[in-house]
């Protein structure tokens, strides 16, 4: 039986939940960083500061909802598909293809005022 306030541990496991996201959000960062060349586990661990375990648990996470895939030779990390579908659903919303147009011809018009 726990001896803290109610208050305090809903915190505790509100904490908790949101640590496990902010910690899989900085594990699919740390991956895109990586590019082409794909995250190895052992950089991942040491980059976040985890430990091992952990970073397996959510890797394998990630992999399961496709945000992630491993190559199965190299045994790298990659970013998933379902992170291009989502990607692509934003970029409906918001109109990204308009947003870059416009931004190339404002990069345009500074690089060579007419």
């Amino acid at each position: 039986m726990s001896t803290a306030p109610i208050e305090e541990t809903e915190l505790t496991e509100s904490r908790t939940g949101t640590q496990a996201v902010e910690r899989a959000v900085r594990l699919l960062q740390a991956v895109a960083a990586c590019g082409d060349a794909g995250a190895r586990l052992t950089d991942l661990v040491s980059d976040q500061g985890l430990s091992k375990p952990t970073v397996r648990r959510l890797l394998a996470a990630l992999i399961e909802q496709k945000l992630l895939s491993q190559n199965e030779t190299t045994r790298r990390y990659y970013l998933g598909l379902e992170l291009f579908s989502l990607g692509a659903l934003a970029g409906q919303r918001l109109n990204l293809r308009r947003a870059s147009v416009d931004a190339l011809a404002r990069r345009r018009l500074r690089r060579c005022p007419a």
